[in-house]
């Protein structure tokens, strides 16, 4: 009776831990991250710019690190979402490269953070404590998590990191440098 018990608990066991979901890629799979750049069909980029502590002209530019996505966690190549040479809040630009398919599906603000992390496990576009964020998306306040915003085509995206008693500064229409298709 007792050795039935113990199969019959072994066989439920069995059956119920196996959660029925399929393994999940990591991050660098998710992205593409092995690729040699300029090799896909979808080629598009998003400007990326954050501020703390105000707006464009009383805030401090913290812009986007130059290489996010390039050569992570060993392998040589580029993320379908990458920067470049990244001097200041000007070029904070997100470069969309992937084979159409996947591009058709979409990316985010989220999903380029998610990259950003092989990287820089720190990085992060939300406020600390006591701050808030308010974001713009081509010069129009955007409600919404700044993490679901998906990247498009030639569009600024502006993120302010603010303390409570700041108010928002909506920013000027940002100048695609030559080359970007504007």
């Amino acid at each position: 009776m007792l050795a039935a018990i113990l199969i019959a608990l072994f066989a439920y066991v069995a059956i119920t831990s196996g959660s029925g979901t399929k393994p999940t890629a990591s991050v660098s799979q998710q992205f593409g991250c092995s690729n040699p750049e300029m090799t896909t069909q979808t080629h598009f980029h998003t400007h990326l710019a954050i501020y703390v502590g105000g707006g464009p002209t009383t805030g401090q530019p913290d812009p986007l690190q130059s290489g996010i996505g390039q050569n992570v966690q060993g392998a040589t190549g580029f993320c379908w979402l990458h920067t470049h040479q990244v001097t200041g809040n000007a070029d904070s630009i997100i470069h969309i490269e992937a084979p159409t398919s996947r591009a058709s599906q979409g990316f985010t603000v989220g999903d380029f953070v998610k990259v950003w992390k092989l990287s820089n496990p720190a990085a992060s576009l939300s406020p600390g404590a006591g701050q808030k964020e308010v974001v713009y998306v081509n010069g129009k306040l955007y409600n919404g998590s700044v993490s679901s915003i998906p990247l498009k085509s030639l569009e600024d995206i502006e993120v302010e990191i603010l303390a409570p008693d700041q108010q928002p500064e909506p920013p000027p229409a940002y100048q695609w440098p030559s080359g970007f298709g504007a």
